[in-house]
């Protein structure tokens, strides 16, 4: 695991991650100290990262997902354009070896023709959501995203917390439960439709967010 990343997912010192650059079994050393420590409240993960990922500026047409997958942290997707497309999506995973969290994403300014929609989601596949049930997803914005045709939605599914979903045309904004897996702290604001009306909010978890038309 030297170069994968210690994620703090819960407790004390949650949102910080560190790279490991030493270790063996259950001992880690890690590149540098936290800024709140730990105690035994935290609850850590061990996974790989795809940090800081920039994708910004690209023209698509007939293409199938963009998607930041699982172990992706500080990546920014902004402004593309997308037509006859399908989603601009970041991802978490309770997969394969582990929990696999994805934090601060940002899609700002994105244009969908034909597509899929624009948001944030929670994969699942084997055992791991029966010994962690908390939140692989945090600080996720949606922000300015323009929808033209296609299934035009912004949405947040599954475990993640701390979201804004701000300034988006759209025809309606999506918050929902995925399995055992509930969105948190999902704030909504100034989103609406291309006709300029408040854009409805939909999903099985809409009581979970804050909204503010």
């Amino acid at each position: 695991w030297v170069g994968a990343r210690l994620y703090i997912l819960d407790g004390r010192g949650a949102g910080q991650y560190r790279r490991i650059v030493d270790g063996q079994d259950r001992d880690v050393h890690l590149d540098s100290p936290w800024d709140v420590e730990p105690d035994d409240s935290s609850r850590v993960s061990v996974a790989k990262f795809h940090g800081r990922q920039l994708i910004i500026d690209n023209v698509w047409h007939d293409g199938g997902n963009v998607m930041f997958w699982a172990g992706s942290v500080e990546s920014i997707m902004a402004g593309n354009e997308l037509e006859r497309a399908g989603v601009l999506l970041s991802t978490t995973a309770y997969i394969y070896n582990g929990l696999q969290p994805t934090w601060y994403s940002q899609f700002d300014d994105n244009t969908i023709r034909l597509g899929g929609g624009i948001g944030h989601a929670t994969y699942e596949s084997g055992r791991f959501h029966d010994i962690y049930d908390g939140f692989l997803g945090r600080g996720v914005t949606l922000r300015r995203n323009f929808f033209s045709g296609g299934t035009p939605r912004v949405y947040v599914s599954g475990g993640v917390r701390d979201a804004v979903i701000d300034g988006n045309v759209t025809g309606w904004v999506e918050i929902s439960s995925r399995d055992h897996a509930r969105p948190e702290l999902v704030t909504v604001l100034n989103n609406t439709t291309r006709d300029g009306e408040p854009a409805p909010v939909r999903g099985n978890a809409g009581e979970r967010a804050i909204i503010d038309p």
